[in-house]
């Protein structure tokens, strides 16, 4: 499984998933990438299983969020990488979906989930947003907080 499932690798897109619960409810190691001989069969971290694919790039992925509480996903979103080019369009689904605020949320570039493919957009500790085309020569709408 780590290496099969679907290959959502689509460059120009992000992906985001967005969480359902504050920071301190989402265990220690759902995003914890899993390595070594136990784990050769099993898809990389217990985020990506509950999402149906194997194996990504890390390298690809942009956390953001609050330690304590949320913050509206304008402000989370807004200070990735490249968000001029998406955080409108990712906050106006996220508001049809009645989400508006956050306490983490996770890009993964150059990668188009589709949970057509899958059967899975959510699970109890974050929902997938969409995937949404990003241009690298935007800038971030906002400066980090970190």
């Amino acid at each position: 499984m780590r290496y099969g499932g679907p290959n959502f690798e689509k460059k120009g897109f992000v992906s985001i998933w967005v969480s359902k619960v504050t920071l301190d409810e989402i265990p220690d190691d759902y995003f914890e990438e899993r390595f070594g001989e136990d784990y050769e069969d099993t898809p990389l971290s217990q985020w990506c299983e509950n999402f149906g694919f194997g194996y990504y790039d890390h390298d690809q992925i942009e956390d953001n969020g609050v330690e304590i509480g949320a913050d509206t996903l304008d402000r989370i979103l807004g200070e990735c990488s490249y968000s001029k080019s998406y955080v409108e369009q990712a906050v106006s689904k996220a508001k049809e979906k009645g989400l508006g605020s956050a306490s983490w949320i996770r890009n993964f570039f150059d990668f188009s989930y589709s949970p057509e493919s899958t059967g899975i957009d959510e699970d109890q500790f974050m929902i997938f947003l969409g995937a949404f085309e990003y241009d690298t020569n935007s800038e971030s709408k906002y400066e980090s907080q970190f």
